[in-house]
């Protein structure tokens, strides 16, 4: 019998929602629990433990915050906290353009600020030189409202096949998150 050593890869996945803290949950738990089997003291950082996060909607916001922004679990519960409030989960039908254009600046105030509290700079780009983040590659799926049957990714890492445009953190966080109902294009 021929043994090859194969690597698969380890890779966290989290789908869209209403709301962020149900997977962030989970993998509190679950990070927990490998944090007590491995007898470690301090939180485990997710990224340092899988090769990718990727993730849509609310979901590719929770991938940013544990795989491009490198934070533990109890890091992302409470910056996912703070930024709830500027997340439009619920769309009136009525809502005009001025209305997202003010959600959109809202969520990009508050997401700034989550950068700075995290000690990133709002001007940073999501695609890291190395396309690593301490590991950890983050890829987030996003939908143009003009073709909503291409899901179009975006990496935190270059790629042979779609080099992609360079976008900030910030970009990339409103692209997840956004319904063109809610925020402005």
């Amino acid at each position: 019998m021929n043994k090859k050593s194969t690597n698969i890869g380890r890779y966290i996945s989290i789908d869209g929602g209403a709301n962020g803290l149900a997977p962030l949950n989970m993998l509190s738990e679950i990070f927990g629990r490998l944090r007590f089997d491995l007898d470690q003291d301090d939180e485990l950082i997710p990224a340092q433990f899988v090769d990718m996060i990727i993730g849509t909607g609310v979901g590719g916001l929770v991938a940013i915050l544990l795989g491009r922004l490198c934070m533990t679990p109890t890091q992302a519960i409470e910056s996912y906290s703070k930024l709830s409030s500027a997340i439009v989960t619920t769309v009136a039908s009525t809502v005009d353009q001025v209305q997202r254009e003010t959600n959109t600046s809202r969520f990009k105030e508050a997401f700034d600020q989550l950068l700075r509290d995290a000690g990133h700079d709002p001007g940073s780009l999501f695609q890291t030189r190395n396309g690593k983040s301490n590991g950890c590659k983050t890829v987030i799926c996003v939908m143009n409202q003009a073709n909503m049957s291409y899901c179009q990714l975006i990496r935190s890492y270059r790629s042979r096949s779609a080099p992609g445009p360079e976008y900030t953190i910030t970009q990339v966080a409103l692209a997840s998150i956004a319904s063109p109902d809610a925020y402005a294009p």
